[in-house]
């Protein structure tokens, strides 16, 4: 007896899921049938079905609204219910930067912190240059910039990689002279010594002296 209540119980919960994901793949932005889904994981332990739910809707083309809801529900639903490298949740950090330009902070930085706590030092350069390539905000740009450099210097054992980041953010930091000797730095220990002229020549100032002064360096 106690058995087939059983069964009935999970038979039941199979329908409201089926019916609750009927919802959710007609109209993504239904949080009630995403709450219900939820309880649902809840109550039988079983979040691995939501959560390729919660993935199925996010590979589907979304309009904006749906995208920023169904991506912050996604990405809590996978911290609250698996490992913190867990690579669904990556995946999910992953789309929803790719889908909704909203969530480009919050999300970058979850997975900065993923990939951080991880040591996986090439993934989160990747990160950078994705981001860095997508910044059209000047500020945001130079500050990518800059953390991809320092990552890739005192972390990731890049220090060629950690000098093109700050040959890049030079443009955007005229006059930043620590920029410069940090960069004139890292290009003596790489012994790249044509950059090293060149970026000299860059800093070319007006000053009669200072210019004699920089070319003798040269």
């Amino acid at each position: 007896m106690e058995r087939d209540e059983q069964e009935a119980g999970m038979l039941e919960g199979d329908e409201v899921f089926a019916t609750a994901a009927a919802a959710v793949r007609a109209d993504a932005t239904d949080e009630d049938a995403w709450d219900q889904l939820e309880d649902l994981a809840a109550a039988s332990q079983r979040p691995d079905e939501v959560g390729e739910l919660y993935r199925e809707i996010l590979d589907r083309k979304l309009a904006p609204d749906a995208a920023a809801l169904v991506g912050q529900r996604a990405v809590q639903f996978h911290e609250e219910w698996f490992r913190e490298d867990s690579p669904n949740l990556v995946a999910v950090l992953q789309r929803v930067l790719a889908i909704d330009p909203s969530a480009s902070e919050w999300a970058f930085q979850r997975l900065t912190v993923v990939f951080t706590v991880g040591e996986r030092w090439d993934e989160l350069l990747a990160l950078y240059d994705r981001e860095i390539a997508a910044a059209v905000d000047e500020h945001r740009r130079g500050s990518l910039l800059e953390e991809a450099a320092q990552t890739a210097k005192d972390f990731a054992g890049a220090p060629e990689r950690a000098a093109s980041y700050l040959q890049q953010l030079l443009p955007l930091r005229r006059g930043d002279k620590q920029l410069v000797s940090n960069l004139e730095r890292l290009l003596e220990r790489q012994e790249r010594y044509a950059d090293l002229v060149e970026l000299w020549r860059d800093q070319l100032p007006s000053a009669k002296d200072e210019r004699r002064e920089v070319r003798q360096r040269i």
